[in-house]
């Protein structure tokens, strides 16, 4: 893993935070930290694989609570804890969301993009392989992950 770029970090966290206040009215802000500081946390994940006009994955990581939290407010779920099915659901489409923007942002305003179908679960935290950039989002007391993996995708963004 490489140190992450401001320019990456501010793109992952304009498209993190316009998803989540659009679909949860929630407020994401920069953090500093490392994935070594959810060792200890059941993850849910979902990697959402860029095909075009580059490629690579944008990966959304998270604890389980925060990603029930969030469920709950998409979900208008909040006298029920949701179940992990609807949890995986949500967060794939967040996970969706987050990578249309980001790949729209850093992408020619006259290129389209395509996106594959994002693979969510429950578990360990996903091994990173290859070039990738892990940005840390703090939302509502807690930590959240947004991986950027490949070399293709991360070309893309500028080179300071």
């Amino acid at each position: 893993m490489r140190d992450c770029p401001l320019h990456l970090a501010e793109a992952v966290l304009e498209a993190t935070s316009e998803t989540l206040e659009n679909m949860a009215f929630m407020e994401a802000v920069m953090a500093e930290c490392r994935l070594d500081d959810f060792a200890d946390q059941v993850f849910c994940w979902s990697a959402v694989p860029v095909l075009e006009p580059v490629k690579g994955t944008v990966t959304l990581m998270m604890s389980k609570s925060l990603a029930a939290m969030l469920t709950s407010a998409i979900m208008g779920l909040f006298d029920e804890e949701p179940e992990d099915t609807i949890i995986c659901d949500s967060l794939a489409e967040v996970a969706n969301t987050i990578a249309g923007r980001f790949v729209a942002m850093i992408s020619p305003d006259d290129v389209t993009f395509k996106l594959g179908v994002p693979v969510t679960a429950c578990g360990a935290i996903p091994v990173g392989e290859g070039i990738y950039s892990n940005v840390c989002i703090d939302i509502e007391d807690d930590h959240m992950c947004v991986r950027i993996s490949g070399e293709d995708i991360l070309s893309l963004l500028p080179k300071d």
